[in-house]
């Protein structure tokens, strides 16, 4: 659930800074993929 939430997060800060932040959004993308469960550490 928490996964989910942070990844719609991440989905609509695309949506709203399309251009500026697009690599920061990939690069925790790529960072949410990669250690799931920091991200989950990081949540709590």
């Amino acid at each position: 659930m928490d996964n989910l939430k942070l990844l719609i997060l991440i989905i609509l800060s695309a949506i709203k800074n399309p251009r500026g932040e697009m690599r920061e959004v990939k690069i925790l993308l790529y960072l949410h993929i990669t250690y799931p469960f920091y991200f989950i550490y990081l949540l709590h």
